[in-house]
């Protein structure tokens, strides 16, 4: 992630990318400012239409004694000043290059990581009081393995958004779609980057052999199901579950684990 470093050094705390313009990027980056632009515009659609369960979600996590966050899938940073209103101790991580990219531009004082979940092994156990996970897990395949890992990371409390809600189905809804393979591979992710078009979803993509097949999730999870399995985490307690309404956004659901015996 030698880009990220370079990145890192020539960047001032901003708060848009509109205020990072006479910043540039290092000549290994693949992309330019204006998909910076373009990923921070969507992010900030969606943060828009979810900010309430955001600071509800971010304003329990930070007075309940915690000192350090995760925010698994961190986007371009747009819950980084809900953090930082806190004083806690920050770290954002998402596979999109782009959007840590653009987070790196606007905030050079926090940690950023630009990893898969997968690649998150490579962090310590139990390295952060908290992690926070919002609109990933329905984009990807092996959501139970996700699970573990982002839980792997959690001291004391893990907290996780759906932004559709959870449903009251007996089983999940799990869609996907393949990319078109007569496209270059570069247009699957688009502005969000290379990593996010081929990462391996794994069986789930409907795969004959071993080859992974390009593409994404839409998927919507049945509340018991997911209750299930968030069961299943070691030393895991749900605390906590929620359905947030909003008039024009519809239900979003909010599950807490916490971590028995953690201080």
């Amino acid at each position: 992630m030698k880009w990220l470093r370079n990145l890192r050094r020539s960047g001032r705390p901003q708060t848009s990318l509109n205020q990072a313009g006479s910043l540039s990027l290092p000549s290994t980056f693949r992309y330019s400012i204006a998909d910076l632009n373009v990923v921070e515009s969507n992010y900030a659609q969606m943060f828009s239409m979810h900010r309430d369960i955001h600071e509800a979600i971010v304003r329990d996590i930070c007075t309940d004694a915690n000192s350090s966050a995760l925010e698994v899938a961190c986007g371009p940073g747009h819950c980084v000043p809900l953090f930082r209103a806190y004083g806690i101790n920050y770290t954002g991580m998402d596979i999109s290059e782009t959007a840590i990219a653009a987070s790196a531009m606007k905030f050079s004082d926090i940690q950023l990581l630009n990893l898969s979940i997968e690649q998150s092994a490579i962090l310590a156990p139990r390295s952060f009081d908290a992690v926070y996970n919002s609109s990933m897990l329905e984009h990807i395949g092996k959501f139970e393995e996700a699970i573990f890992a982002m839980w792997r990371l959690a001291r004391r409390r893990m907290d996780l958004m759906f932004f559709e809600g959870l449903s009251d189905a007996k089983e999940h809804a799990i869609k996907f779609f393949p990319y078109d393979r007569s496209e270059d591979a570069t247009s699957w992710g688009g502005e969000y980057g290379m990593k996010v078009a081929l990462q391996d979803h794994g069986p789930r993509d409907g795969r004959i052999g071993s080859e992974p097949v390009p593409g994404y999730f839409y998927s919507r999870y049945a509340q018991e199901p997911m209750l299930d399995l968030l069961r299943t985490l070691p030393e895991a307690v749900v605390s906590n579950v929620q359905t947030l309404v909003h008039t024009e956004h519809g239900s979003r659901s909010w599950i807490t684990i916490r971590r028995a015996g953690a201080n």
